[in-house]
């Protein structure tokens, strides 16, 4: 007998039932279907519970007002009343039909009461034939799934949860974009803001060759650092003033004090004014860091 049970172990497994109720009474009757992983109840034609196993003893126990005691000789719709309505049309069909039914993870609340803190089932009806192969009653096996179903409920939160979050990245990197054109915008504006006026004044005063193409060389260098930091270094975390930032460009390209200060035809004493306010604003005093050094590798944009 015991070799049997796990023979329907594997069957049940694979959702195969045998329907001879002589079998299954024969089973309930000496326990052996307490070896089944699953809650297994004979019902006869009027659903009289006739036998089950301890599983569904279990089942009863926890989820009907009678208790498993009490079951046998009790119609299904006495024990589960709020069930009548759900299922009494299920069962008739099952009996009458001959066909089983099968149900995925229906909600079973821990009080019939009140619906909450609802476990989930899998359950199959199956008729099943006295010796004459006539329908002799049904045969009812619940699984407890809830733990499964917790998992997959949890899991399905996970992947929203993924989703929101490649959405806001989505619209981060949509809004960080957005940002950068704004960005460039800007720094060509502080281009022609800062930078032309300076270059134009200091073109018109060069007369020599060699003047106007060393000018070429500050020009570019001076448009390219402009361009990459201007809107930064005036940004309210440094508050760098155009003047600030001309020679910042300046220093950046590798120009002197006495080179800057013959550019903006001022004394040396001037540029190293200017020096001191740029390396206070970049938190730089009494740092013994090179400014050009800072301004060409260390300083990002």
């Amino acid at each position: 007998m015991v070799k049997k049970a796990i023979e329907m172990k594997d069957r049940s497994c694979a959702g195969k039932f045998p329907e001879q109720a002589t079998l299954w009474q024969d089973l309930l009757a000496n326990d052996v279907a307490n070896f089944l992983p699953i809650g297994v109840a004979l019902f006869d034609r009027n659903f009289v519970l006739l036998k089950c196993n301890k599983l569904y003893q279990d089942y009863i126990n926890t989820y009907s007002c009678k208790s498993s005691k009490q079951a046998i000789g009790m119609e299904y719709f006495d024990l589960f009343a709020s069930a009548r309505s759900s299922l009494l049309e299920i069962f008739t069909s099952v009996r009458n039909d001959m066909r089983q039914h099968t149900s995925h993870e229906f909600p079973v609340p821990l009080d019939v009461r009140i619906t909450q803190n609802a476990t989930y089932w899998d359950a199959k009806l199956i008729p099943v034939r006295d010796d004459q192969n006539r329908p002799a009653g049904l045969l009812l096996s619940t699984l407890d799934v809830t733990e499964l179903v917790l998992a997959e409920q949890q899991l399905q939160q996970k992947e929203l949860e993924i989703m929101d979050l490649k959405t806001t990245l989505r619209t981060i990197m949509k809004l960080r974009q957005e940002d950068q054109v704004i960005w460039e915008q800007k720094a060509m504006a502080n281009v022609k803001k800062i930078i032309e006026p300076f270059l134009s004044n200091l073109r018109s005063s060069l007369v020599r060759p060699d003047q106007i193409s060393n000018l070429e060389g500050i020009e570019a260098g001076i448009n390219e650092f402009v361009y990459e930091f201007s809107y930064l270094l005036s940004s309210e975390q440094y508050l760098l003033t155009p003047k600030e930032i001309q020679v910042a460009a300046l220093i950046k390209i590798g120009k002197s004090t006495k080179e800057i200060a013959e550019c903006f035809f001022v004394s040396p004493a001037s540029i190293d004014f200017h020096r001191k306010n740029i390396r206070t604003k970049l938190n730089l005093k009494n740092k013994k860091i090179n400014l050009q050094s800072y301004l060409t590798s260390s300083f990002k944009p």
